[in-house]
């Protein structure tokens, strides 16, 4: 799908109606065992806690604590909050490989966020979720 305004193309990114956004905190930072780590804890929290549900659209890249980062998901309807917090998980424990090989541990935090605008989601800097969180349909 495209979106033309008056008859020209407009530059952006199109996806299914009903998506949701999260943000992964974890305990300890991760910078080591993230992207372009085959078996890495940011790549096992994706692949163990959000793909089993959801389809993940999106990854944005780690704030500079290292320890959070936030996720587009589509399909995303079985994911519910477990109070007016909107946490979805908290306290799991994954582990995987760094950049050397040796093993990295964390406990993550999954919430679910609110897109505040593209400049705020290329900076990986989403909004938790504030209240009940309640689900259009």
């Amino acid at each position: 799908m495209t979106i033309k305004v008056n008859g020209g193309i407009q530059p952006g990114v199109w996806v299914e109606r009903n998506v949701e956004f999260v943000t992964l905190t974890f305990s300890a930072d991760i910078t080591s065992s993230a992207f372009d780590i085959p078996n890495s804890v940011l790549d096992n929290a994706i692949a163990k806690l959000l793909e089993n549900k959801a389809t993940v659209l999106a990854v944005s890249e780690l704030y500079a604590t290292g320890t959070k980062v936030d996720v587009m998901l589509g399909h995303a309807q079985g994911y519910t909050s477990l109070d007016d917090d909107a946490i979805i998980s908290t306290g799991t424990t994954v582990d995987g490989d760094d950049a050397n090989g040796d093993t990295v541990a964390a406990t993550v935090e999954i919430a679910f966020a609110v897109f505040s605008g593209l400049r705020a989601a290329v900076a990986g800097d989403l909004t938790l979720f504030e209240g009940q969180y309640f689900r259009s349909i």
